[in-house]
């Protein structure tokens, strides 16, 4: 079980950010709600979606928990269409659910009685109905406890892969310049984000184009084994030079926040491990999300990033 859920300082600059990763846990789980997943099935009260496109069922690339609080668990389904002739970039879904954290309660009997229910002096006494009360109060409770064991259970319809998460190892000895590159992404990242909204970039000389694909990959031999990167409130990691996109708001009114990103690790559990035919490909998929978890909205945004020629 863990649950990638970290604060991060909005000045932070996203070299220095806290980033933790999920990657293959070796292990699996059965039934299991607090436990990230590649793939599986949906939660039994979430409608399975379609493809806006060509309108084929689409694929649960992974299903991401991720609590903002201690009072529900909050999960991240990211679908994505997979089918020979779509699976394009805007073919992304990501619906977020919440549901209520049961409390376990402690519950203390009273001290047994002298008298039992099989005591006719009772069914004289009392109601006539007394043992069919009990009954009925019986069946009441098995039945309360057969909808909690129902309640934010995920069913897996195919084969999963459980996440581990640890955070992002520090970079090794520079071998590779990556030092260099490190300077550049921090020079470059001063001038961006220059509004709430508009996520922007661009504007470098030509000594520096080509680094961003050189700083992605040095991030990913951090751990290879990585399949997303989860940084709430934070900064995707570009796998090519950043350019203009509008974030679109919650339905709330708040401007949705960076969460999570999808990194190509994922297409290769997909395949090999999870045993699915994978037509779509790209090199990042960016996930973003309402800050407050409203209510009017379970429906996120994520912008899948052509792969890296």
């Amino acid at each position: 079980m863990f649950t990638p859920c970290i604060d991060v300082d909005e000045d932070e600059e996203e070299n220095d950010q806290i980033v933790s990763l999920g990657y293959p846990s070796g292990f699996q789980t059965e039934g299991d709600c607090t436990v990230s997943r590649i793939a599986g099935g949906c939660p039994e009260d979430v409608v399975h979606p379609r493809c806006p496109h060509c309108h084929e069922m689409m694929l649960l690339v992974a299903q991401i928990y991720a609590p903002v609080d201690e009072i529900n668990h909050r999960h991240l389904l990211i679908f994505g269409c997979n089918f020979p002739t779509c699976h394009l970039l805007t073919s992304w879904v990501v619906i977020r659910v919440e549901t209520p954290i049961i409390q376990q309660q402690v519950v203390v009997s009273p001290p047994p009685t002298s008298k039992s229910i099989f005591d006719t002096s009772l069914w004289v006494q009392g109601s006539n109905n007394d043992l069919e009360d009990l009954l009925n109060l019986r069946d009441l409770n098995l039945s309360k406890k057969s909808k909690k064991k129902k309640k934010n259970k995920i069913t897996s319809r195919a084969l999963t892969v459980d996440l581990e998460v640890d955070g992002e190892p520090l970079p090794t000895v520079d071998v590779n310049g990556i030092a260099h590159v490190d300077a550049l992404m921090r020079r470059y990242r001063e001038q961006e984000l220059e509004s709430a909204e508009i996520v922007s970039g661009g504007g470098k000389e030509d000594e520096e184009k080509g680094s961003h694909a050189q700083y992605f990959q040095s991030r990913m031999e951090r751990m290879p084994e990585q399949c997303l990167r989860y940084a709430y409130n934070g900064f995707p990691l570009w796998p090519c030079e950043p350019f203009d996109f509008k974030v679109p708001p919650c339905s709330c009114g708040l401007n949705r926040v960076f969460e999570s990103q999808l990194v190509p690790g994922i297409l290769w559990q997909l395949e090999f491990k999870c045993k699915l035919e994978i037509f779509m490909d790209w090199s990042s998929v960016f996930i973003y999300s309402c800050p407050a978890s409203c209510n009017s909205s379970c429906t996120e945004y994520a912008l899948a990033i052509s792969p890296i020629k």
